[in-house]
């Protein structure tokens, strides 16, 4: 077990890249030790997948979230559907799980959101 989570509390963090474009690529930054004055110490699982379509997005999703403890997501992909943004709206909504959309469709700002969502893009 890591020295951070044997002697500070963590919170989990997926941090989730959808596409094949360089511009949802990024590099280890998330084992930097940047985060050694936090009280809670970020736990990140990164996770690229390749599919755009709903079924997908929704099926990994709910795995991780089911399979890893984690407290909230970030979303990020390189296509410009809306649908996108409006299904990490209803997980957020039905999971009360915060999700971060950050690039691409997950990124855009929806008018009318599922009530209790944490969902935020823009």
């Amino acid at each position: 077990m890591a020295w951070a989570q044997k002697n500070h509390p963590s919170i989990g963090i997926a941090v989730i890249l959808v596409g094949t474009s360089d511009e949802v690529a990024i590099t280890d930054a998330h084992k930097k030790d940047d985060f050694h004055h936090l009280s809670l110490i970020p736990r990140v699982e990164l996770v690229a997948m390749n599919e755009t379509d709903p079924k997908s997005i929704i099926t990994r999703i709910c795995d991780i979230m089911s399979e890893r403890r984690v407290q909230g997501v970030v979303f990020a992909d390189d296509t410009d559907q809306e649908a996108i943004a409006q299904i990490l709206d209803f997980i957020s909504a039905q999971t009360l799980t915060p999700i971060l959309g950050i690039h691409g469709g997950s990124s855009m700002i929806m008018a009318d959101k599922c009530q209790f969502s944490c969902f935020y893009g823009g």
